[in-house]
């Protein structure tokens, strides 16, 4: 076998089995990425120097960054920011002593209610945050530290602090605050890299390592065109594949019947929020939107190589058919971003389309571009028709969305996106550690966060009252937070540079990385990279398309081929 083969067989293999198995989402999907990439990255060099006589080709220099980047991150593990909450923290205390602190602390500003310093509205609001704000995340903390969940009672001890740093008056409690909360700083280095306390989020490390270690041999290793054909078509198939067992799965569930909502084995977080084997729509519309790029520059590239016989022995049809089932799937999910997405790639690419076919002046061209923007957008309202349900959710968000900006509240994604700023403002350079989003998000959580989660949860049947963040709707800004401008700079100067120089003549590369680059705006909205099947997806799209661009014939010899270099 090639070494070619070996690199499509095996990314094939990786793509199709994450893609099936709860998107990469299942407890076995990170020991399972994890050896085919390690089979890859050392089966794929022994066979190229079998080929060459003895180089095996690896792509040293552009492994460089991204191996610099997992080496930083361990050595933030070093340097932690925080001690781990425990029964030997100042603030692990005796519920009755805060009970006892909080009642104490009642009657004092109660003395001055009947002298006149306070008013008695002000009193009765203080002693209900008491009760019901600051005593109850105490309560969660402590619980949290019993249970061993050391991010979560951190989390908890940076909520109750942030609540009473946010309340106007004067209590006991806030000196008593700055002693938990010195209690457990460390003393941390702020020029060298670091993590909350001497951990992090390793599967996320693992994952994000590999996967561009993928890409990376996915580019260096398919050496002639057709091979990569051959290898977005099975990519496509694939996709479309999904997106029709997604639809079957959707028409056919049953929220009664109990079972497992995704294809009976896995259970989804939300129900009302998964498609196909993905747990969140979003990032089901995100991965379809790859696989329509793919098979737009299928689509284009036989156009123009095949122009004179679109009528015979054609895979146009097929080809349209399939993009016809990734919209239906991606308008069937109900997510809006979603369709917005899909319409941001479907209506220039059916304007390109139909450009074939018409006189080449101003007018027609015109014609052109109308034509592509009410087909796709009538067949998603006519799709919306057939399912009343999905319409009146879709029209139910975007209309309360709407009053919310007239009333000059913004989007719950505006308010995430602010604080992973303000997370990221804090550290700058090194961020604050791989994965310490769910625990750090508490110290910066806007306002808006804090009184909108109180307000929906507030007859909820349990305790929760704050909706915790492990991921910021916005990934750009998360990795920022996380890894800081260092870190985001080591990610992206491999894609960066492999971008450097090159011409984007040929469609089948063309329109696949413009799916890349409507999915990495689209991050600025939500968090994809964070479902492996996307983020690998991604990867192997991004690298195959920029190997085809580097191409300039179908069968090229190996021993010419351009490598990625730094």
């Amino acid at each position: 076998m090639s070494s070619e083969s070996f690199i499509i067989l095996q990314t094939l293999l990786l793509v199709i089995v994450v893609s099936w198995a709860k998107a990469g989402l299942a407890d076995w999907s990170v020991f399972f990425i994890a050896a085919v990439v390690l089979i890859g990255v050392a089966g794929t060099p022994l066979l190229r120097k079998r080929e060459t006589g003895g180089d095996a080709e690896i792509p040293w220099k552009a492994t460089i960054p991204i191996l610099i980047f997992a080496v930083i991150c361990v050595v933030g593990c070093l340097n932690p920011s925080y001690k781990k909450p425990s029964t030997d923290s100042a603030a692990y205390a005796d519920r009755d002593l805060w009970v006892t602190l909080a009642t104490k602390d009642s009657r004092q500003l109660l003395d001055k209610v009947q002298s006149g310093q306070m008013e008695w509205e002000e009193w009765q609001n203080h002693r209900n945050f008491l009760k019901t704000v600051l005593l109850p995340e105490l309560f969660r903390f402590k619980q949290r530290i019993e249970n061993g969940d050391t991010h979560g009672a951190l989390a908890r001890l940076l909520l109750a602090n942030r609540h009473l740093s946010d309340h106007p008056t004067e209590t006991l409690f806030k000196p008593i605050f700055a002693i938990y909360i010195e209690d457990v700083e460390a003393d941390a280095f702020p020029w060298l890299p670091s993590s909350v306390y001497g951990s992090m989020e390793w599967s996320g490390l693992y994952l994000l390592v590999l996967v561009f270690i993928q890409g990376i041999w996915v580019f260096n290793y398919l050496a002639t065109r057709s091979a990569i054909r051959w290898f977005f078509c099975a990519l496509a198939i694939n996709c479309t594949l999904l997106a029709i067992a997604g639809i079957i799965q959707k028409l056919a569930y049953d929220p009664r019947s109990g079972h497992p909502e995704i294809w009976g084995v896995w259970k989804a977080p939300e129900p009302r929020y998964f498609f196909a084997s993905f747990t969140y729509k979003n990032h089901w519309c995100a991965y379809a939107a790859l696989g329509f790029g793919i098979l737009a520059g299928l689509t284009t590239n036989w156009l123009r190589r095949y122009r004179s016989e679109i009528f015979r022995n054609s895979p146009l049809p097929l080809l349209l058919l399939s993009m016809g089932i990734l919209i239906v799937a991606i308008t069937y999910s109900g997510s809006v971003l979603g369709v917005l997405l899909a319409l941001s790639l479907a209506i220039p690419f059916f304007a390109f389309f139909l450009s074939f076919f018409v006189p080449r002046n101003i007018g027609f061209h015109f014609l052109c571009v109308l034509v592509a923007i009410i087909i796709p957008a009538s067949g998603t309202w006519l799709i919306l028709e057939s399912q009343p349900e999905i319409k009146r959710e879709t029209f139910q968000k975007v209309s309360e969305r709407w009053q919310a900006l007239e009333e000059g509240r913004m989007p719950w994604r505006y308010y995430h996106s602010k604080d992973s700023l303000s997370m990221f403002s804090a550290r700058p350079a090194w961020g604050w550690g791989m994965g310490s989003t769910a625990t750090m998000y508490p110290k910066f959580v806007s306002t808006e966060i804090i009184v909108e989660s109180r307000e929906v949860l507030q007859y909820a049947h349990h305790g929760e009252r704050f909706f915790g963040l492990k991921y910021s709707h916005n990934d750009w800004f998360q990795y920022l937070a996380e890894t800081g401008v260092c870190g985001v700079v080591l990610l992206m100067l491999t894609p960066m540079l492999a971008l450097r120089g090159r011409r984007f003549s040929s469609s089948l590369a063309l329109w696949p990385l413009i799916a890349c680059g409507s999915l990495a705006l689209f991050s600025f909205f939500d968090f994809p990279s964070r479902t492996p099947a996307c983020f690998i997806f991604f990867a192997v799209v991004f690298a195959a398309s920029l190997k085809y661009a580097t191409r300039s014939g179908s069968q090229a010899s190996l021993t010419t081929k351009r490598r990625l270099e730094i």
